[in-house]
Formats: structure tokens, sequence, C-alpha cells
């Protein structure tokens, strides 16, 4: 789920495992994505892939923050930031631990240019 689901650029495409897709904020707005795992897991890493917006290179995350989820309670933060639209984005890994995580949240605080874009969410 996400604070918003384009009809081209959704939700899904960050949590897909594949780089060549990518969800989309509107234009000059913040928002949030969820990822929901298969079953509740441990987790040590997550790893995040900016997005660029492929046509026209002109929108990527800024500033987030990622939370690990268990039901409704947040049980582990961590803050980062990407420093400038990528024209081939690579992964960060965020190291941040809980145990039994059912959801992986990002929080877009900030973006780059026309706004955000978020092309991989995963996890280890």
């Amino acid at each position: 789920s996400a604070s918003y689901e384009g009809s081209e650029f959704v939700p899904d495409h960050a949590c897909d495992s594949d780089v060549e897709t990518e969800w989309l904020l509107p234009d000059g707005a913040n928002g949030w994505i969820e990822c929901v795992l298969p079953s509740p897991s441990d987790v040590s890493v997550v790893r995040i892939t900016n997005g660029r917006n492929r046509a026209y290179g002109d929108r990527a995350v800024k500033d987030y923050v990622v939370s690990l989820v268990v039901g409704d309670r947040v049980i582990a933060e961590a803050e980062g930031s990407f420093s400038a639209i990528e024209a081939r984005p690579e992964p960060v890994s965020v190291s941040i631990r809980g145990e039994g995580v059912t959801k992986i949240r990002l929080e877009v605080r900030s973006f780059h240019r026309l706004g955000a874009a978020l092309s991989g969410l995963d996890w280890q």
C-alpha cells in the first residue's frame, strides 16, 4: 500500500524485485509506501534502490525514513538520504534489525527536482 497509487507507476513496482519498474509520487508531493512481507520475518538489512523516472530523469527520493513494522507497531527506524538523481541507481543497504517483521515502510521526506521515484525496496 502507499500514500499514492497511480495508474502506471503503482506501489507494487517498488516491491517487485525489478529495478526497471518504479513507483512515482505526484509532482511536489512527499508520501510513503509499505511492502508487506509474505510471512513474519527477521530483518537485518533493507536495500533501497532510488528511482529516476526512467523516461525523463526528473525525480528521485532525497531524504527518507525506513521503518520495520510488526502488526501496526513500528519496532525500528533508520533515516537516510540520496544525494542526487542517478542515471543508474544502485541499491543502498540500510542496517536495521527487527524480529517478526510484517511490513517495511519507507516515508519520503523530500525529493529531487519534480518529485519522488522509487525502484526497489528489498530486505534480508
